[in-house]
């Protein structure tokens, strides 16, 4: 697997792994997006997608240094933070499969493009719903809270894999 994509994948795993002990992430996400930056930038070469991915991801590592320090003391910034991860993901997955168009891998251009609606219409519903049923103990909101967590889980999965497919298949 290409060096770069070694950060990329190590990066986003750390983003989406959160290992809590008394509300203390052992996995820092700010590692994790401070890896996927330092990652992508080096794959601008191969398209601006990683690029940008990469200009998206260094502002949500200070984001969650942020977080870490004010707490969710800052409402609105939580927001603005799930776009620009969700615009992140969107960049670095389309970088992916326009490589791999170039490249004939054709499979891996559909996966992209598939995984990356799928995980910000997940992102995307679970903010808003997240929203709407912030202090109800609705069992249905804690359904489809539960149903949209099992479906991201399965995209996050599906991801790392594709990354991980990425840098070992496309000629970088």
């Amino acid at each position: 697997m290409h060096a770069a994509f070694r950060y990329v994948f190590a990066g986003l795993l750390l983003v989406f792994l959160d290992f809590r002990i008394g509300g203390f992430d052992l996995l820092p996400d700010f590692v994790g997006w401070a890896l996927v930056a330092y990652g992508a930038l080096q794959l601008t070469s191969f398209g601006k997608g990683f690029f940008v991915a990469g200009c998206l991801a260094a502002p949500l590592a200070v984001f969650d240094v942020i977080f870490l320090l004010a707490g969710n003391s800052i409402p609105l910034l939580g927001y603005f933070v799930a776009v620009v991860h969700c615009a992140c993901i969107w960049t670095l997955l389309g970088g992916i499969a326009d490589v791999a168009i170039v490249s004939q891998r054709h499979e891996l251009a559909l996966s992209a493009t598939k995984l990356r609606v799928v995980y910000v219409a997940i992102i995307s519903a679970s903010v808003l719903l997240g929203s709407l049923f912030q202090s109800t103990n609705d069992s249905l909101a804690m359904l489809i809270g539960g149903a949209l967590a099992i479906a991201a889980l399965i995209t996050v999965v599906f991801i790392l894999r594709l990354v991980y497919r990425a840098g070992s298949k496309l000629p970088f």
